[in-house]
């Protein structure tokens, strides 16, 4: 894998982050997940992840999903940074 194909890969895993990918919403009530129950490239849009060893008492943040969007489409040549209203005339 090349790097820029690395890069994408992680954008795309913070752009497309869901906070369901790293708790769990059981009967027991809602609880953390612990790190190995979450796929290695979701764990790239990890910001902040802290738990206690029952996973009950938590802190999880993600990165800026608007930021990674940006960068993909940037990167994939889908954001102009100027607008042609003019039609051609």
């Amino acid at each position: 894998m090349t790097d820029r194909e690395k890069l994408l890969e992680i954008l795309t895993a913070i752009a497309f982050s869901d906070i369901r990918d790293y708790l769990d919403f059981g009967r027991d009530g809602l609880k953390a997940k612990s790190l190995a129950e979450i796929d290695n490239i979701k764990l790239y849009a990890l910001k902040t992840y802290r738990a206690n060893e029952t996973r009950r008492s938590f802190c999880i943040r993600l990165h800026d999903k608007g930021k990674a969007l940006a960068m993909l489409l940037k990167i994939s040549g889908g954001h102009r940074s100027r607008m042609d209203l003019t039609n051609g005339i």
